[in-house]
C-alpha cells in the first residue's frame, strides 16, 4: 500500500528529505507544517528520521497538491546525488544502490533494473517501494534530466502497474 512503510524499523536519511524539500523551492511550495504535524523538524545530512513519519508526511502533500507534485518530490532525489561520470546504463544500476543508501534498519522496498536493451533503447525497472510510482517515474526523471546520458535523445519514463499498489514497472526509452 502506498505510503505505508514495510517495516516499522526503517528510517530515511536527512539528505533524501531535504533534496526533496528543495525540489518544492522552485514552486514556492513550503511543507514546513506537515513536517511539523509530524515531528520531522530541523532535518539535517547526516541525521536519519523515521521513515514512516516521512511517507505520512508525503500522503497528506498528495492528497492536498496532488500527484504532480509527489512526482516533483521524485525529480528532487537527484539533489542528493554526486556527479556521476558513468554510462547510461551504469547510471540507471546505480539507483537500487542509491535507495538503500537513504534508506535503513529494515525492509524498504527496491528499485532494480531488471532489463536493459541498447538497441531497444529500453531500460526497465522493478519498483517495490511504499512510495507512489509516480515518486519513482521522478526519480527517473530528476537523473536523466540531470545526467542527460544519451546526447540528443528525449528520454520517457512510463509507469506499468500492478494489482499491488507497492509494485510497478518504470519503463525508459531513449
Amino acid at each position: 500500500m502506498h505510503f505505508k512503510s514495510f517495516s516499522e524499523s526503517v528510517q530515511i536519511s536527512g539528505e533524501a528529505i531535504l533534496s526533496t524539500l528543495k525540489a518544492l523551492e522552485e514552486y514556492s511550495i513550503s511543507i514546513n507544517e506537515l513536517l511539523n504535524n509530524h515531528q520531522l523538524t530541523d532535518i539535517k545530512a547526516g541525521q536519519w528520521y523515521d521513515f514512516q513519519k516521512w511517507l505520512n508526511v508525503l500522503s497528506e502533500v498528495s492528497v492536498k497538491y496532488g500527484p504532480n507534485t509527489i512526482f516533483t518530490l521524485g525529480k528532487g532525489i537527484v539533489n542528493n546525488i554526486p556527479d556521476l561520470k558513468l554510462d547510461f546504463r551504469s547510471l540507471l544500476s546505480t539507483i537500487n544502490e542509491g535507495y538503500k543508501r537513504n534508506h535503513i534498519g529494515g525492509d524498504a522496498g527496491f528499485i532494480e533494473l531488471v532489463s536493459f536493451d541498447n538497441e531497444k533503447k529500453e531500460a526497465r525497472f522493478k519498483s517495490y517501494t511504499p512510495y507512489p510510482a509516480v515518486y519513482g517515474r521522478g526519480v527517473l526523471v530528476g537523473m536523466i534530466r540531470k545526467f542527460k546520458p544519451v546526447p540528443g535523445s528525449v528520454p520517457k519514463v512510463e509507469i506499468e502497474t500492478t494489482e499491488d499498489e507497492s509494485l510497478s514497472f518504470l519503463i525508459v526509452t531513449w
